[in-house]
């Protein structure tokens, strides 16, 4: 009996020369998040700064700028001393005071006219993706003619015939370039009606509103926010060109 017992004790304990093979134990892998990625970038942490910088001197102009920026105050042409950090324009008005009330015009053109474009191109878009049919035929005909004029000289005629107030300023340009950000939707809304989650939603009976709103549209949010930066940047530089041709920001504004 001992015999048969040393024997089964043998059979269970394992041998010492054989390897145990370890735990397996779950990969982990840990991706860097937007803000360090963002961080080991040094062009765009640069630019970030001096974007923040710009923004900043626009918007506490008040505060930084020690002249009135319409005033007449010195000689003309005068070089930068401590009174006028960047010297007088040829009017003897402060330039440094002049930039920085100056883009605060900039900024509210930039941010109202690209605000203007993205609602109504991302309507008219999410519309025509949705709808189908005539309707999109009719937004995509109209965006293709806009497309095919120029929006400077498009823009240039309308305040030449209608005054280049700061309002028809924003107005214009907003109305000018909503084309690609609708087509930019539409596209977005076409690939986003094909995906199961949206068929489920039809399938349980949801509204058109409701399919759109909720689940279509949110899809393009991602192309609509790089579209919104660009404009911004498309009607500052607009802004720009038309004051420097007489029909923008009007004089003694800054711009």
């Amino acid at each position: 009996m001992s015999a048969e017992t040393g024997t089964a004790r043998a059979s269970t304990v394992a041998p010492t020369g054989t390897p145990r093979l370890a735990a397996s134990r779950p990969l982990i892998t840990h991706h860097p998040s937007l803000i360090t990625r963002f961080a080991r970038n040094r062009v765009a942490v640069l630019a970030a700064a001096f974007l923040l910088l710009a923004v900043a001197g626009a918007i506490f102009a008040p505060l930084i700028a020690r002249n009135p920026p319409e005033r007449i105050l010195g000689a003309r042409l005068a070089s930068p001393s401590e009174r006028f950090l960047l010297g007088t324009d040829q009017s003897g008005r402060d330039v440094f005071a002049r930039l920085l009330y100056g883009g605060q015009v900039s900024l509210m053109v930039g941010f109202l006219a690209a605000g203007l474009s993205i609602a109504l191109g991302a309507s008219l878009g999410a519309v025509a993706g949705y709808a189908r049919g005539w309707p999109e035929a009719i937004i995509m005909r109209v965006a293709d003619g806009m497309l095919s004029i120029p929006i400077f000289f498009l823009v240039l005629v309308v305040l030449a015939s209608f005054g280049s107030t700061l309002l028809n300023l924003i107005v214009t340009i907003g109305l000018a370039s909503w084309m690609t950000t609708a087509r930019v939707v539409r596209g977005e809304v076409l690939r986003a009606s094909t995906l199961d989650f949206v068929t489920a939603a039809r399938a349980l009976g949801a509204s058109a509103p409701r399919v759109l709103l909720r689940h279509a549209l949110p899809q393009a949010l991602p192309s609509t926010i790089v579209a919104a930066s660009l404009g911004v940047a498309q009607a500052i530089l607009t802004e720009a060109a038309l004051s420097y041709l007489g029909l923008g920001v009007q004089p003694p504004t800054p711009s």
